[in-house]
């Protein structure tokens, strides 16, 4: 039992340096340093297992618990990001005027818009026209997709695209832009809307995708240590998540600049491919109020192969009170929708 106590003592503390080292990930570019970030995906399943070394010890040695305990309080912040845990409730007050903001990476629709004999638009259409939201940002679209989508809408409804991204709205679009070049494959479209007697900005992001979700899946269903090209698969997707990252981190500075100089209150939503622990993240945040702390419990927004991703957003200037967030686990895309209902803040 002694040998035990002392191999599970010393996987312990391997476990606590790897958390936190990934209370680093927000704090490190990835182009200075990456290994960090990719630490931060992990998060959640280093917290579990810091939960389940606690529990272990409570039961064998409980002075032992406070290994793992101490190694999350210290990083209580990152626990925030993957459990909400709201400390008020947020009450629409009476004859407040509210926005719902959708945000969601469809895919193309392909699992919608099939050819298959049962296609799935009815059942999607239904969904679409029972949320009703105000504001829609769409990842992931071409023509087809979001014209089909904008024809479940009401028919005040306008939109813009810039392929794979769209802005669809419910109020007036006065103006949009464009940050990126689809070169770079990032893409940030924004628009500036009339929402009654106030102009408001909101900008939808697709940033670079990782790539790697046909190669994770490959390594969970056909992987074996023992062989060659398993190993291979590896350090292909540990490639190209570098490659993803930095190329993120790379259009922080023009993204960023164009943020502090919008002349409006705004949203910001979309598929950022990165997770609340990263340096992605940490700095687009800054300043912002994360609609998922309005929420309460677990809210992860990726439904592929790779688990315990919430990379979805919506984003709030403090210029919005934010009352709500939801995500729906439906399965017309590997994401979920997520939505935000916001109120813009009564100037004093």
């Amino acid at each position: 039992m002694k040998r035990l106590a002392k191999i599970m003592l010393g996987l312990n503390i391997g476990l606590v340096i790897l958390t936190l080292l990934s209370y680093l990930s927000p704090l490190i570019n990835p182009i200075t340093f990456w290994p960090t970030s990719l630490l931060g995906i992990f998060y959640p399943i280093l917290f579990v297992l810091n939960l389940l070394f606690i529990v272990v010890w409570l039961v064998s040695k409980p002075a032992y618990a406070l290994i793992s305990f101490l190694t999350l309080v210290i990083g209580w912040r990152q626990v925030q990001n993957i459990y909400a845990l709201p400390l008020t409730e947020h009450e629409i007050p009476a004859e407040t005027t509210t926005l719902q903001v959708m945000s969601y990476n469809v895919a193309y629709l392909n699992r919608v818009m099939s050819n298959a004999r049962h296609s799935r638009e009815d059942e999607f259409s239904q969904y679409i026209k029972e949320k009703n939201p105000d504001i829609v940002c769409l990842q992931e679209v071409n023509d087809k997709a979001v014209n089909f989508f904008a024809s479940l809408l009401d028919s005040s409804f306008t939109y813009e695209i810039r392929k794979p991204a769209g802005i669809l709205s419910r109020y007036p679009i006065k103006q949009t832009g464009y940050l990126f070049d689809n070169a770079q494959k990032v893409y940030a479209l924004w628009a500036d809307i009339q929402y009654h007697d106030a102009p408001i900005r909101v900008y939808c992001l697709y940033l670079q995708s990782n790539q790697i979700t046909r190669d994770a899946d490959n390594l969970v269903r056909e992987g074996d240590l023992q062989e060659e090209k398993t190993w291979s698969t590896v350090a292909t997707i540990l490639t190209k998540y570098k490659s993803a990252a930095q190329k993120r981190a790379e259009i922080l500075p023009v993204l960023e600049q164009h943020l502090q100089e919008c002349p409006y209150p705004y949203v910001l939503a979309g598929d950022f491919n990165d997770v609340p622990h990263s340096y992605l993240y940490h700095q687009l945040s800054d300043g912002m109020n994360d609609s998922f702390h309005f929420s309460k419990g677990v809210k992860f927004t990726y439904g592929g192969v790779i688990p315990f991703l919430r990379i979805d957003y919506i984003l709030a200037t403090p210029d919005w009170n934010i009352y709500s967030f939801d995500r729906d686990q439906v399965n017309y895309s590997d994401h979920f929708p997520i939505f935000s209902t916001l109120a813009l803040a009564k100037k004093s």
